[in-house]
């Protein structure tokens, strides 16, 4: 029976070497343009390609996290600014991107830029509370991945979307799950529409966003759920008496408590799973 299991692992280690070592030719004459990069899982994903030698093209929301890549990557990275809600900074995007691919086209698209606040039970939000995850998460990504798609079937390249497990099972108020169920849908369906052409979607487990650092600022927990106190004075305003007022209750931080409570960091984990559809 040793011998058997023995065997078995051996044979694991064997297959996971030797599709490690399994890597597609002429990197450096690749492109992957990557949302969200000024922190988090796009930041380690543009480094991690770096170094493997691709040509990332880095969208970042401010100049300030765009400068601080660069400052960590080789000058074959390049970064743009990119706000995925408006639609005249993803034409811009687009048209930089379209220069410096040219006929190549892009070999990746990594979806990736995203938002989860504000959090909080659904009656206590407003429509433009949910519009706010929304614009971000579902029709920034749409509109990124529709303006970009001639570009990777010209490469005959892949778009990664970056979800969760919150697009499977709603345990969360607000929009985020709606937005991350509307990935899934929108993948599914784009799958679909362009044949055999690979659309992924990347389920990112929730315990993976407890202690991954990059992502949030864990000396402020409280901003996770409610960046600021109108939430919950609107809720209790217009909930009056039906509002719960106990003392778990009572403060922001009652809500936050759940994910200080996460699993070890997956950021490497991650970042090693999204690497490995390019390389």
């Amino acid at each position: 029976m040793w011998l058997y299991l023995a065997t078995l692992v051996g044979l694991y280690y064997l297959l996971h070497w030797y599709r490690e070592r399994q890597v597609v030719s002429d990197l450096r004459d690749k492109y992957v343009f990557i949302t969200g990069c000024d922190s988090g899982f796009g930041n380690l994903l543009a480094r991690q390609l770096d170094l493997r030698g691709l040509r990332v093209l880095a969208a970042c929301l401010t100049e300030k996290g765009a400068e601080q890549l660069r400052d960590q990557t080789s000058d074959r990275l390049e970064t743009v600014i990119l706000d995925v809600t408006k639609t005249e900074s993803i034409s811009a995007a687009t048209e930089w991107v379209k220069e410096r691919v040219g006929d190549r086209g892009l070999w990746g698209l990594v979806n990736n830029a995203g938002i989860s606040i504000p959090l909080a039970p659904n009656e206590w939000l407003t429509k433009q509370d949910f519009m706010k995850i929304l614009d971000v998460n579902l029709l920034g990504l749409i509109e990124v991945t529709l303006s970009l798609l001639p570009l990777v079937r010209k490469a005959r390249g892949r778009v990664v979307n970056i979800s969760s497990i919150m697009g499977r099972v709603s345990l969360l108020g607000g929009s985020y799950c709606i937005s991350k169920y509307g990935v899934e849908a929108f993948s599914d369906s784009l799958r679909y529409w362009t044949g055999t052409e690979p659309i992924l979607s990347v389920f990112l487990l929730l315990c993976f966003w407890g202690r991954f650092s990059r992502g949030f600022n864990h000396s402020q927990p409280q901003r996770l759920f409610l960046p600021d106190a109108s939430v919950l004075l609107r809720a209790r305003n217009s909930l009056g008496s039906t509002f719960p007022c106990s003392g778990h209750w009572d403060g922001p931080q009652a809500y936050t408590v759940g994910f200080n409570y996460g699993c070890p960091g997956g950021g490497p984990t991650v970042g090693k799973c999204l690497r490995q559809n390019w390389t």
